[in-house]
C-alpha cells in the first residue's frame, strides 16, 4: 500500500510500515480517505482477534455486577419509556401473526409462580392507587430488601415466603408502603385477610402454629410513612 495522500495532513501510510500517523500507533483524527479507514478496521479486527476472549469475560463480569446490572436496567426503562409505541406495535403485529402461540406462552406465564406473583403485585398497586394509599416507595430495591429482613420466611409462621403482606389492610386503612410490608407465605396471606395483625396472630397460635419472633415488628423505614404520622400526631 502507498502513501495515503490525505491532503493537507502528513499520513506516514507507506508499503511495509506498520506506523500510522504517530510513532505509538495512532491514526490521526482528521484522516478519512478509504485507505486510511481500511487500515484502521484492520488494524482494530487483528486486535480484538488477539483479545476477545479477554474482552468477553470484562464484559460478562461487568454485566453480572450490580452496577452493570443497575445500568442495564436503567437503560431497559429509559428505552421503553421513549419507544413505548414502537414496542406495542411490535407486540402486537408479533401476536397477530402468531396467536395461538403467544396465547399458549401467556396461559403458561401467569399460571407459573412468578406469572402469579407479578399479576398479585399488579392488582395490589391497583387497589392501593385506587384508595390513594401509595407512596411508591416500593421499588425493585426497596421489595428485595424486605425479603431480606424476613430471610425470605414468612413473618409470621416461619414457612417458605412466596408473597408480600400488608400489616395493616388496605381496607383498615393500611398503605402502600415498604413500612407496611413484610413477608407471608400462602396459607398466612390468606387466613389473615382483613384482620388485624393482633387477631390474626392470636388465631394462628391458638390452631397449634408456632409465632414467628419479631412477627408484630414493621417493614422497612420509609420517610414517607414517618411524615404521615407526624401529621397524624399533630392532628390527634
Amino acid at each position: 500500500m502507498s502513501g495515503c495522500g490525505c491532503g493537507g495532513v502528513k499520513c506516514r501510510l507507506t508499503a511495509g510500515d506498520e506506523r500510522h500517523g504517530t510513532a505509538s500507533g495512532y491514526s490521526y483524527a482528521a484522516c478519512r480517505c478509504d485507505d486510511c479507514k481500511a487500515y484502521r478496521r484492520q488494524k482494530d479486527a487483528a486486535r480484538y482477534a488477539r483479545t476477545a476472549e479477554q474482552v468477553k469475560a470484562r464484559v460478562r463480569a461487568y454485566s453480572a455486577s450490580e452496577r452493570g446490572r443497575e445500568v442495564h436496567l436503567r437503560a431497559q426503562r429509559i428505552y421503553r419509556s421513549v419507544h413505548s409505541e414502537r414496542i406495542s406495535e411490535s407486540t402486537a403485529r408479533r401476536r397477530r401473526a402468531s396467536e395461538d402461540a403467544f396465547r399458549a406462552r401467556e396461559g403458561l406465564w401467569r399460571r407459573s409462580p412468578e406469572g402469579r406473583a407479578s399479576r398479585r403485585a399488579r392488582c395490589r398497586r391497583r387497589r392501593e392507587r385506587e384508595q390513594l394509599r401509595y407512596c411508591g416507595c416500593d421499588t425493585r430495591e426497596n421489595l428485595a430488601a424486605v425479603w431480606l429482613l424476613d430471610a425470605g420466611l414468612c413473618a409470621y409462621c416461619g414457612a417458605e415466603g412466596t408473597d408480600y403482606e400488608h400489616v395493616v389492610p388496605l381496607a383498615r386503612g393500611g398503605w402502600g408502603c415498604v413500612s407496611n410490608f413484610r413477608v407471608a407465605c400462602k396459607s398466612c396471606n390468606s387466613r389473615k385477610g382483613t384482620k388485624p395483625l393482633a387477631v390474626f396472630l392470636e388465631r394462628l397460635s391458638s390452631s397449634g402454629v408456632k409465632v414467628r419472633p419479631g412477627a408484630t415488628n414493621s417493614g422497612l423505614p420509609c420517610p414517607a410513612a414517618a411524615e404521615r404520622m407526624a401529621r397524624r400526631a399533630l392532628t390527634a
